[in-house]
């Protein structure tokens, strides 16, 4: 906001706000500018909270960051579309002719065709996040949604020599800021794109433990990553490939090897389950915060759920417990071949651990539970459940479920914490 605003005071005023017929074109020319210079701040914001390279030197929690990023996408610049239609008026020329059809006859024109393409791409970038993400694979919107990197040049380019208010000093200095930050932001993400601040591991194995289930274990032999129980990465397989976050399931730091485990259910899965040992990959991190408030809270009754791979981020904790009075695991899985660890964790919790089978039709062990995890039947187990910290992992449907019947039943909100598959 503190980036935004000033704006209101310091673009070119008309020289009086009445609303006779003379001064409309001026008023509305000055609220357009508002909405046109607070349009190019909030995408430079979104390009900087959605560059991992940047906002990881300062914050190991990334989720807020990408949030704001995406309510900037979604809500924030909805009111950059008003910048075109505004002008439109202005200029006493239709909307749709205007701002849909490109005109190179003068310099001026030029650049107003330079706002004419990134506002196209805007709205591309924006019906296919906002509108329709859920319908779209995350390939293609992942590569539409590269042509971020070419609006806001078109656009800084498009006020240069368009903006009424560029002669003032104050305008003048934001826009030569507002160049000086994509310019550096721009640098730093192709920095990181030819592999600058990432690891190189070696894969020392790479094995099926369950159904579907692969576990990867990598190892770095001179440089240690400080990785904290709970904690992810994001892996690549080469410099040219997609990286997919992965929680860290554990991590020696004596030998510097790091456990990854992970299901195979997309095509980038599907390809880490095939590289063999000896063969190098690329480790970015580690991030997150998830259950760092049971190391500030040890002694504080804690439960963990996990549906499916949602296990990995506990796994640590549980190995690393020294008692076992007041932790409980709920694992909720289709079928005994979807568990992992199993063994360790009745070594290790014995019958403060229940396992949960969706699909099985009788129990293989004791405290096997068939059917489907609900507050409910925690609350069969864990008494006085609205003591316990909760920390749940898994498909959204499932957290999001599971988080409204805790709070129906008397769970506070502030005693639940959440991590989602989603990057």
């Amino acid at each position: 906001m503190f980036t935004i605003l000033p704006f209101i005071w310091i673009v070119k005023h008309p020289s009086s706000w009445s609303l006779a017929s003379e001064n409309i074109p001026a008023i509305v020319s000055y609220i357009s500018s508002v909405i046109g210079f607070s349009g190019i701040m909030s995408l430079l914001w979104m390009y900087i909270l959605g560059t991992r390279t940047v906002a990881g030197l300062y914050f190991r929690d990334l989720v807020w960051t990408l949030k704001v990023h995406r309510w900037l996408g979604t809500y924030g610049i909805v009111a950059v579309f008003l910048h075109p239609f505004l002008m439109a008026y202005v200029y006493a020329e239709n909307v749709f002719t205007y701002w849909l059809t490109p005109r190179l006859g003068s310099q001026f024109e030029q650049h107003i065709t330079y706002g004419r393409l990134a506002f196209i791409l805007l709205v591309t970038i924006w019906v296919t996040s906002a509108i329709v993400r859920s319908k779209i694979k995350y390939r293609p919107w992942k590569y539409i949604h590269y042509l971020t990197y070419i609006i806001l040049p078109l656009s800084i380019l498009h006020i240069h020599e368009t903006g009424v208010s560029m002669q003032l000093p104050f305008v003048q200095f934001y826009f030569y800021v507002t160049i000086f930050i994509y310019i550096v932001i721009t640098v730093l993400r192709f920095r990181y794109f030819l592999g600058f601040g990432k690891t190189i591991f070696d894969i020392a194995e790479n094995s099926q433990v369950a159904s579907n289930i692969f576990m990867l274990t990598l190892h770095q032999p001179s440089k240690r990553l400080s990785i904290r129980p709970g904690q992810y990465v994001y892996v690549q397989r080469h410099l040219l490939s997609e990286e997919h976050p992965f929680s860290v399931a554990d991590y020696d730091p004596d030998t510097g090897n790091i456990r990854l485990v992970y299901k195979v259910f997309g095509s980038f899965t599907e390809k880490l389950s095939a590289l063999k040992k000896g063969e190098v990959i690329l480790v970015d991190g580690p991030y997150g915060t998830f259950t760092e408030q049971i190391v500030m809270d040890q002694n504080k009754p804690t439960i963990f759920v996990a549906g499916g791979i949602g296990i990995t981020p506990f796994i640590k904790h549980i190995e690393r417990r020294t008692s076992f009075k007041n932790t409980w695991l709920f694992y909720s899985v289709p079928d005994r071949n979807s568990s992992i660890y199993n063994d360790v964790f009745v070594r290790l919790l014995g019958d403060k651990y229940v396992r949960i089978l969706s699909r099985e039709t009788q129990p293989h062990q004791q405290n096997d539970r068939i059917g489907h995890l609900d507050a409910k039947t925690i609350h069969e187990y864990a008494k006085s459940f609205d003591e316990y910290l909760y920390f749940i992992c898994g498909p959204k449907a499932m957290i999001n479920d599971l988080r409204s019947q805790l709070l129906e039943s008397g769970v506070s909100f502030v005693q639940i914490y959440t991590e989602e598959f989603g990057f």
